[in-house]
């Protein structure tokens, strides 16, 4: 128990000590010098486990506080002025606790438009900026074959995951997800059965595509159009399977366009009536890489009337083979046409109906200058299948262009083209002597 002791000339001390006294916690007087024996004998059967002395040494001296001592641990109160003590023993006694706040709940989330699970026939929506639109396991988006697309607008920052979207009615050109704008993220989404595009982003920079499955699309799996953009992680398979379009307009895995750095890596493009991979018109800076690549019905890679670009590290094969009959240099594993500044390296090509060709048609010119084959360069590929070389409908000087090609291996018998001429692998080193 708590006894509270003051000195018997301190009548404020002991006014200031009365607030905190109760039937449990007594007031005892001393002497400045002396404890009396009643006190003593006081304390002695209080058995007190706590001493407050109230006052300073002018009203209760040190040695008083020590004899103290020997009846329970001692906490002396006291300030300058009985203001001050008063202060001290509230401070002590009554501390202020500040009032503990409610917990305050997060406003909403209202940027994440959250769609459940199950079937949501004829679902379309035009995007808003920030938002994220994101699908329970099992949400399915679909256009019944009379909506145009699931996703419309332009926005900025949109984000579309883990949704399944089909049977949308988009014309030619047209996406199921379509749409304008900047750092825009598609992910981890099936997109099948549309009558037109899977996923058509235009006017887009810095905006990704990852990781879904685009499939059985009627024209054309993915259409990007910007800069900065990244298409990574995605199988692209069975685009315009119906062979509905003509897949030299524009039809099968992709098609990009006007793009600037560009980045197309770790994609399984198969399948596709049409190319696999395909740049065409005004691509600067593309960078194809750790793509497999096979079993589509014209090209794999085709860089079309474009600027630089590096395909390196790929995986290319049996492509064009159902496409043969387009001779010439065409149904190749890696088509390069008309283009400049391309490095063509460590791609392992096999099966294909040809293998790395080269070709410069009379196609104009682009915001980079004229599209012409200058300054390409083949080197260390592994090419089995098909014939490999470079060829010309138009004048120009493309033999004498700096497009060189070296160090690639060929399997027996493979053919190669150049100056308009057809030969085997001795006859192809007259040209190329470090290469083969």
């Amino acid at each position: 128990m708590r006894v509270i002791v003051v000195g018997d000339t301190g009548t404020k001390d002991a006014v200031i000590a009365a607030p905190f006294t109760d039937d449990t916690v007594p007031i005892l007087f001393v002497k400045k010098d002396e404890i009396p024996t009643s006190v003593t004998d006081e304390l002695y059967r209080l058995a007190p486990t706590e001493i407050l002395v109230f006052g300073g040494a002018l009203r209760v001296s040190d040695a008083v506080v020590t004899d103290l001592e020997q009846h329970a641990p001692v906490t002396r109160i006291a300030g300058s002025s009985v203001f001050a003590t008063a202060i001290a023993a509230s401070q002590a006694l009554h501390p202020v606790v500040p009032p503990v706040e409610p917990p305050v709940e997060p406003p909403p989330d209202d940027s994440v438009i959250l769609i459940p699970a199950g079937i949501h026939a004829g679902y379309t929506t035009e995007v808003e900026d920030g938002k994220t639109y994101r699908g329970e396991d099992g949400a399915i988006l679909d256009g019944n074959g009379t909506v145009t697309s699931a996703f419309t607008g332009s926005a900025d920052g949109v984000t579309i995951e883990n949704l399944e979207i089909k049977n949308y009615d988009c014309p030619p050109q047209v996406g199921a997800i379509h749409l304008t704008g900047n750092e825009l993220l598609v992910k981890d989404c099936e997109v099948h059965h549309n009558r037109g595009v899977g996923v058509k982003l235009r006017f887009s920079n810095r905006s990704v595509i990852v990781n879904n499955r685009i499939h059985h699309n009627h024209q054309l799996g993915i259409s990007y159009e910007g800069d900065d953009g990244l298409v990574q992680d995605n199988t692209i398979g069975f685009n315009n399977w119906l062979q509905e379009n003509s897949w030299g307009f524009e039809a099968g895995g992709t098609k990009f366009w006007n793009t600037i750095n560009l980045t197309v890596r770790g994609n399984h493009a198969h399948d596709n009536h049409g190319p696999g991979l395909w740049t065409d018109h005004d691509n600067i800076g593309t960078l194809y890489e750790g793509n497999l690549v096979e079993d589509n019905h014209a090209c794999g890679i085709f860089h079309e009337i474009s600027y630089g670009a590096t395909i390196r590290n790929n995986i290319i094969r049996r492509n064009g083979i159902t496409n043969a009959g387009q001779g010439w240099l065409w149904a190749a594993g890696i088509v390069l046409a008309s283009v400049q500044d391309v490095e063509v390296y460590e791609n392992d090509l096999e099966g294909n109906y040809n293998g790395i060709s080269l070709s410069q048609q009379d196609r104009g010119s682009g915001v980079n200058g004229e599209y012409v084959a200058r300054n390409n360069t083949v080197y260390n590929n592994t090419v089995n299948g098909g014939k490999s070389g470079a060829v010309r409908d138009t004048p120009s000087d493309i033999f004498d262009a700096d497009n060189r090609w070296y160090g690639n291996t060929y399997n027996d018998g493979h053919g190669f083209a150049w100056d308009n001429q057809w030969g085997d692998l001795a006859w192809w080193q007259a040209f190329h002597p470090q290469d083969g």
